[in-house]
């Protein structure tokens, strides 16, 4: 139900939600969903920091709507946070 009322106020709570280690595939891509609907900086910034999870899975999924969301709703602020992405990216 997060996804229907995308808010600023519910990141703290999806993240804490991702970071539980028990949490199976569909669930993760539910709340990752929910969280890339939230046209806010730092639902960008929380889903950066899943982009490089343990998980693949997770990270997988972080990094899709880093790229999907980058050309839309985040865009105005996405460039400080793509950079990071990139250089990340490179590292590895």
């Amino acid at each position: 139900m997060a996804w229907r009322i995308p808010s600023k106020e519910a990141i703290p709570a999806l993240k804490k939600r991702l970071e539980n280690e028990k949490l199976d595939t569909k669930k993760q891509d539910y709340v990752l969903t929910s969280l890339a609907f939230i046209p806010e900086k730092s639902a960008a910034e929380t889903m950066y920091s899943f982009s490089n999870h343990p998980d693949s899975s997770l990270a997988e999924m972080a990094n899709y709507w880093l790229s999907f969301r980058q050309g839309n709703d985040w865009k105005d602020f996405w460039i400080g946070v793509k950079l990071e992405w990139i250089r990340r990216k490179q590292e590895n």
